[in-house]
This record gives structure tokens, C-alpha cells and sequence, in this order.
């Protein structure tokens, strides 16, 4: 057993609850954080660990902390921010993120922890579920050799191997090319497992003969009998494969590396998605050459993707192969397209407003009248932005420092201006719009300004006025308002009160509270809401009484 520590580990998740469980028996003392407060209290009743409210909090006189979350975004939230990781380390400790996320974020959080005097490792794990609760991980590291030494033996509780890979990013550019192999092996292996059922082989024996030769792989021996029985409701689940391949891809167009069969592969894990199996295991590749409708998902493959999993029964009663029916497969298509919008927005509706995705539900909002957005793009240039304004404010800005960079970059340097001159445009309402043409009206820029601001990790709030939408800026040393539609200007509480009594409101201290994510989500359905129905078009109209709905905006906020 390794001396033992102070620990912490943040993010308790399928991964990350058995992980910092094996902390805990090694006898190392162990603080965790999870941004649902109950997993961390049954993760403190089982382990008899500590539990804490913030990463900061958590992280506090800790030797070693340790993360595993979601993806770039949430590392970034976990680590930066006056209640990140980063906030609570003192120096000489050590971050470790285990999140597979990209090389870009990891040398971006290196950066971060070494203005600190923090040391950080990248350290992406192999090994699923099942490797993480029997503490058999395969862990790649990126980081300075001195800081890996120091954490070896820690990690070392859940591994049967750690391994330092080369500098900052090395962990993940390994976790890549672990999982591009992966992919490939496990759609040769459904190829072989359907030709093999299709030839009239038993397959169980052919998989045990070849797997004692050349053909022999992990995914044989732990995947193929369950791909021959169907079965799937385990194992490392389909949209986790689709988050990692969309990171191993852009850093191939990054490198000049190419990697057709991985796109290929990512593009069948879409289909998996659309059918309803995005908690499928990975191996569930298989089921795209064994589905018993195939006339049908053949027909609508270069939309399956984009439709969801009530496409297969409404086309198969719509007789697809009568050639007079393509307009009626159009518009059920579109039905479904958007029925799998409101159910998305259903699910970003319905838990708590504190867990719910501005970023999300705004893109989400910009798919229906653009179902082909790419937003993987748009959240690439969001995050430039941050990065660009980032180098402009430095670790050691003041508030007002902060908002006045802020507001040069996103208002002078970049030209976001409040569109004037077509305030009714319906461009002006989504999000993708108004990021390509720099004009928008109050709602919409502001919710680019928080955006960027949430990147950055600074305490940003959207105020849903009557009649107008401001940000605010509130710290414990500095509180201003930003009016993004004019061209940042900043409003004390004493101009927004004026403002409101001219316009003929009334001043109510409840006008300039801050708006919940789904109060902000909902005023901007409102807004396309009123366009549409002064357009006359009573079927988008009611798409987007529709949403509202869901959201369950309240009545205040009307108006654009």
C-alpha cells in the first residue's frame, strides 16, 4: 500500500465512484465531489469518505486530486472558476484528469495548474466499467515526469498499468489511438460474426477457434458471445464511443492523420443512436447487419441519423416502395425530425434548472429551422473566443478589469451588435445565426456573451427584464450590467431601475434577479413564437407553443 494521503475525486459517475471507492480501501483519506449531491453522500455511507459542495471546497489541502467527467466543457468547469479544482489547490499539489477529453483541453489546464505552481496530468483510462470496479484500468498519462512519480503510486489503486506516455496531451493522443483501434476491431468483428450466422457456422465455436490465432483480440474474447446472443445493456455505452470519435477526429484534421474507416465507423454508431441504442455497449455494431427492417433502414440511411427511433414503424406503414409516396415520406420524416427535438428538449427540461445546458437547449432551439447544424463547429469557435479573451485578461484581473476585456473583444474586436436596423429578423433569435453574422437582438447576444463568459469561468447571470435581457457581472468586489444589444454598455442598478419606470413597468427588485436556464431557453422560443405567428405560419407556431410548454417559461417573459 502507498503512504497514505489526502485525496480528493470529482465526478462520481459509472467510473469515478468505484475509483475513488479504491482510494478509500487503500487507506488514503478521501473528499469527493459529484454535481449530484446524493451520489456523493451514498459514495461517503459506503466508503466512510468526506463529502464537499464545490471542487474548490473539495480540492482544499489536498495533496492529489483527481477528476473523471464528462467531456471539455466539464473539465474546464470542474477545474477553472472561483468553485473549480484549480481555486482550492495549493501549491505543490496535483490535478489528474481522467476524463477522455481532448489534448487541446489538457495542455490548456497544464497551463492553468503551472500559474499556480499545481502540477497536472492528463490521464485517460482504459478498461470500462467493469475495469474501473475491479481496479484494472490501463491509465496513459501526459504530464512531467517528476509530477508522474509523485502520483504513480496513487493511481496505481485502480490500474494494472500507468504509464507516462510523453508531455502534456500525450495521455490523451494515446487514449485516441486506442479507441480508433477499438472502433475498427469491433466493426470487423460484427462483419465476421453476421457473415459467419449467414454462411450457417456455429459461431461460438468459429469465434473460439480463431481466437487462439491471429484474429484473437479483447473484443473477441469479452464481446463476441454476447454479439451471437444480442445482447447489449452493458459495457462502455455507444454515445460515450461517439463523444471520443468526434475528439479523435478533430485532432486528425488538426495533425494532417487519416482515418477513413474510424469516420466510417463513427457514422454506423449514428444509426445506433438513432435507433434508441445510445446506452447500447459499443458491440452493438452488429445489429445494423442482423436488423430484421434493413429494406427500410437502407432506404432512409442518409437521414437515419437525424431522425430517432419511431422512423422504422411509421415508414413501414407508409409502403416506401411506392414511388407516389416519397412526398409523404418527406413529411413524416419531418415529423419525426422534430418529434426527437421536443423529446430532446423534454430531456434537457427535466431535471433541476442548476444541472440544465444554456448552450444545449440554445443549439437544440437553432436545429429545428437548420436540422443540419454542425454544433460541434460552433462550440470550436465559442471555445476560441474564450481562449482568444483569456490571453487578453490574464490569471490576476480585476472585475472590472475582466468585464471591459470582455466587452472589447466580443463588441469591438469581434463587431456583436444589436441588429437595429431588422430587429424582427428571425435570425436574429438563433444562436448559430448570430454567431455567423455578429448581430442579434438583446436575448441572443447575451446568451453568446454568457457563453463565452462560462468558458471562462467568470460569475455571469442572464436578467430577463421586461422589455429588455442584460447580463450581469457579480462578484464580491464588483457588480455591473452589460447591455449587449448596445454595444456592451454598462448599466448600474440605478439606470436599469430608470430604464423600467420610463418604459412604463415599474421598478420591482424581482426584474433584476437572476433568469434560470429554462426561464432564458423559454424567452427565446417566445420570441420566434411571436415572429412566426406575425408570419403566419400556424404550423411552426405551434411546434414552438409546443416548447414553450415543455420549458415552462413564465409569463413575465414575453417579448423580444
Amino acid at each position: 500500500m502507498s503512504e497514505q494521503k489526502k485525496l480528493a475525486f470529482l465526478g462520481l459517475g459509472v467510473m469515478g465512484y468505484p475509483m475513488a471507492g479504491h482510494l478509500a480501501r487503500a487507506g488514503h483519506e478521501v473528499t469527493v465531489y459529484n454535481r449530484t449531491p446524493a451520489k456523493s453522500e451514498r459514495w461517503r455511507a459506503e466508503y466512510r469518505g468526506r463529502t464537499a459542495r464545490t471542487p474548490a471546497e473539495a480540492a482544499r489541502g489536498a495533496q492529489i486530486v483527481m477528476m473523471c467527467v464528462g467531456n471539455d466543457d466539464d473539465v474546464r468547469a470542474v477545474a477553472n472558476g472561483p468553485d473549480g479544482a484549480l481555486a482550492g489547490l495549493g501549491e505543490g499539489a496535483i490535478l489528474v484528469d481522467h476524463t477522455t477529453a481532448s489534448a487541446d483541453v489538457a495542455r490548456e489546464i497544464h497551463a492553468a495548474a503551472a500559474g499556480k505552481g499545481v502540477g497536472f496530468l492528463d490521464a485517460p483510462v482504459s478498461g470500462g466499467q467493469a475495469g474501473a470496479q475491479n481496479g484494472k484500468l490501463t491509465i496513459m498519462v501526459g504530464g512531467e515526469a517528476a509530477t508522474f512519480a509523485r502520483a504513480e503510486s496513487v493511481l496505481a489503486c485502480y490500474a494494472r498499468a500507468v504509464t507516462l506516455m510523453g508531455p502534456s496531451g500525450a495521455g490523451q493522443l494515446t487514449k485516441m489511438v486506442n479507441q480508433i483501434c477499438i472502433a475498427g476491431l469491433v466493426q470487423a468483428l460484427a462483419e465476421g460474426i453476421d457473415f459467419g450466422r449467414r454462411a450457417g457456422l456455429d459461431v461460438e465455436r468459429v469465434l473460439d477457434v480463431i481466437g487462439k490465432g491471429a484474429a484473437q483480440s479483447w473484443q473477441m474474447e469479452n464481446r463476441g458471445k454476447t454479439m451471437v446472443a444480442d445482447q447489449f445493456d452493458f459495457g462502455f455505452a455507444v454515445d460515450w464511443m461517439r463523444k471520443d470519435l468526434g475528439i479523435c477526429m478533430a485532432e486528425a484534421r488538426s495533425n494532417g492523420a487519416a482515418i477513413p474507416v474510424t469516420a466510417l465507423v463513427d457514422q454506423f454508431y449514428g444509426r445506433i443512436q438513432a435507433i434508441g441504442g445510445g446506452r447500447w455497449d459499443t458491440s452493438s455494431l452488429i445489429r445494423l447487419l442482423s436488423d430484421e427492417d434493413a429494406r427500410i433502414v437502407e432506404t432512409i440511411r442518409d437521414k437515419l441519423i437525424d431522425i430517432g427511433p419511431v422512423a422504422v414503424p411509421l415508414l413501414q406503414e407508409a409502403e416506401i416502395e411506392q414511388p407516389e409516396m416519397a412526398d409523404r415520406i418527406a413529411a413524416i420524416l419531418e415529423e419525426i425530425r422534430w418529434g426527437k427535438l421536443e423529446d430532446e428538449m423534454r430531456v434537457l427540461a427535466a431535471g433541476p434548472d442548476e444541472t440544465m445546458s444554456l448552450e444545449d437547449g440554445a443549439f437544440l432551439i437553432a436545429r429545428y429551422t437548420y436540422p443540419l447544424l454542425d454544433t460541434a463547429a460552433y462550440r470550436r469557435i465559442l471555445d476560441m473566443m474564450a481562449q482568444e479573451v483569456r490571453e487578453r485578461i490574464g490569471p490576476r484581473a480585476s472585475g472590472e478589469e475582466t468585464v471591459n476585456a470582455l466587452n472589447r473583444y466580443i463588441f469591438t474586436e469581434q463587431g456583436f451588435k444589436g441588429n437595429t436596423k431588422n430587429y424582427y429578423e428571425v435570425e436574429n433569435s438563433y444562436l448559430n445565426r448570430v454567431i455567423d453574422r455578429r448581430v442579434g437582438i438583446p436575448i441572443s447576444l447575451s446568451v453568446v456573451y454568457l457563453l463565452i463568459g462560462k468558458r471562462l469561468g467568470l460569475p455571469l447571470y442572464g436578467i430577463g427584464m421586461p422589455g429588455h435581457f442584460l447580463v450581469k457581472y457579480e462578484s464580491d468586489r464588483y457588480k455591473i450590467f452589460i447591455d449587449c444589444f448596445n454595444g456592451g454598455a454598462l448599466l448600474t442598478e440605478k439606470n436599469c431601475a430608470r430604464f423600467l419606470t420610463e418604459a412604463g413597468y415599474g421598478f420591482d427588485d424581482k426584474y433584476l434577479q437572476h433568469s434560470p436556464v429554462r426561464a432564458i431557453l423559454s424567452r427565446m422560443v417566445k420570441n420566434l413564437l411571436a415572429i412566426y405567428s406575425k408570419m403566419d405560419e400556424p404550423v411552426k407556431s405551434a411546434r414552438f407553443t409546443t416548447l414553450i410548454e415543455i420549458l415552462g417559461g413564465e409569463p413575465r417573459e414575453e417579448g423580444l
